[in-house]
């Protein structure tokens, strides 16, 4: 089962790969949004088949440079602030005055 299921993603991300090439700036949003519902997907998969474990997730939300964490444990927010630190100092080095 979860061979099937890495098959199609796999397929699903050679074929994002292939439009991309041929892809408009405006059409990068549909990607994000086709990512969002493949992670989605991955995450359904993945309770529905390993009913023992422990699941674990958090989120960011950026208002101007101040991340908003949260998450279900103490090492998860750690992991996601550090990872919105990191990603707000290449923002401010890359962004164009």
């Amino acid at each position: 089962m979860i061979w099937k299921i890495k098959s199609c993603v796999l397929k699903l991300l050679k074929l994002i790969k292939n439009e991309l090439r041929d892809m408009r700036v405006e059409a990068l949003p549909l990607v994000g949004i086709a990512f969002i519902f493949i992670g989605i997907f991955i995450l359904i998969a993945s309770i529905l088949l390993s009913a023992k474990s422990k699941v674990e997730g958090g989120f960011v939300v950026f208002i101007g440079p101040i991340p908003i964490v949260g998450a279900t444990s103490k090492s998860i927010a750690l992991v996601l602030l550090i990872l919105s630190l990191i990603l707000i100092t290449i923002l401010f080095l890359f962004k164009s005055f």
